[in-house]
């Protein structure tokens, strides 16, 4: 015969194990996994592991395991657990500056959401900070180590320096990229968007409505990430079914800010009138052209058909709706937190994971 303990008062009422262990009714208790063990009849370390959700404890234990600690009312102590695990239980999700900016970085900031709500499921709270201090132009990335405040880091960005990568792997600390490819080698689990394949799915669905005299509207001048060179190149595939060179005259690049996207294609509009369709690599560029065509005369997507790319919100915010590219940032922040976290409680069984996940097309009234 048992009762449950009152989840608020911590306060059993009457309570009998079948292996001998009494609590009296009304006497405050302090359950441990002890106890737990005692009722689940397995081990003190199984029902550790049970409530870390360790994949190698069978479902049907975990699920009794964290049934009887429910009904107990159980609580992890997390300090006395961070004291002799030294774990902090804190992720560093690591942006630059410029993320935020407006822009392209609209899908950055989606993606920080993301990270931040999956980690949020596995009890993982994080830190959001640059990578430099503003202030004193020293790495965050370094203090937050040597500081002990982190047990592993997101990277939104490919900025780390040299001396980040020396510390990280001095202390041994777990990292995850995503969004871009690594420049080194200790940097090697990494989620991204298939940047090539997404350029291409533009070129291919404005080739197949007919178009013939493109225009490639290119993000960041001065960028080195290779997402917008890999976006102009899968285009360019895309869309030579049609056997249609693309002209260095209809190639810009920009930086995404819906005002000089505005200008720039009232500047140049003797050549932009010559083309029948605008591949936008940000959807905030894509904004910024179709409000230069209208103000011009030109109907989307009758005259011009325009696809953009990240569909972030500025794809829905007026009409013509923007066609456009998915970047799957749900499929990568699920995948990048499930890695940090084996990575964290080494049980992580690959060495490093390198994966490109396919973004896809949304087909909205900016194309035929």
């Amino acid at each position: 015969m048992h009762e449950i303990l009152d989840k608020h008062t911590k306060c059993v009422i009457i309570f009998n194990c079948a292996n001998g262990c009494t609590m009296n009714k009304g006497r405050k208790m302090s359950i441990t996994i002890k106890d737990i063990a005692k009722m689940a009849d397995v081990s003190v370390s199984t029902v550790s592991r049970c409530l870390n959700n360790n994949p190698r404890i069978s479902l049907a234990t975990r699920e009794k395991v964290h049934k009887i600690a429910d009904e107990l009312g159980f609580v992890a102590n997390n300090s006395a657990k961070s004291l002799s695990t030294k774990k902090t239980g804190l992720v560093g999700l690591i942006y630059q500056e410029s993320f935020d900016q407006e822009g392209s970085h609209t899908y950055v900031d989606n993606l920080c959401t993301h990270i931040r709500r999956e980690l949020e499921k596995l009890h993982i709270d994080t830190i959001q900070i640059e990578a430099i201090n503003k202030e004193n132009n020293e790495s965050n990335v370094i203090r937050l180590v040597k500081e002990n405040k982190i047990d592993g880091f997101i990277f939104l960005h490919n900025q780390v320096t040299r001396e980040d990568i020396r510390t990280l792997k001095r202390y041994h600390i777990p990292t995850v990229l995503v969004h871009f490819e690594p420049q080194f080698e200790y940097l090697n689990n990494y989620f991204v968007t298939d940047n090539f394949y997404g350029g291409y799915l533009a070129g291919q669905l404005l080739a197949q409505n007919g178009c013939t005299k493109p225009c490639i509207i290119r993000c960041d001048p001065d960028a080195k990430e290779k997402e917008f060179e890999e976006r102009t190149n899968g285009f360019i595939k895309g869309f030579s079914p049609n056997g249609t060179a693309i002209k260095p005259q209809a190639l810009f690049k920009v930086r995404s800010d819906v005002y000089q996207i505005y200008q720039i294609i009232i500047d140049n509009f003797d050549i932009i009138q010559k083309c029948d369709c605008i591949f936008s690599q940000s959807d905030v560029i894509a904004v910024g052209v179709i409000q230069a065509l209208q103000k011009k005369g030109i109907d989307v997507p009758n005259d011009i058909q325009v696809v953009g790319y990240d569909d972030s919100y500025y794809s829905r915010i007026l009409p013509p709706f923007i066609t456009t590219i998915h970047q799957p940032k749900e499929e990568i922040a699920q995948k990048a937190t499930l890695r940090i976290k084996d990575l964290i409680t080494n049980t992580a069984t690959d060495i490093s994971i390198h994966e490109k996940i396919k973004p896809y097309l949304i087909r909205r009234d900016s194309t035929k």
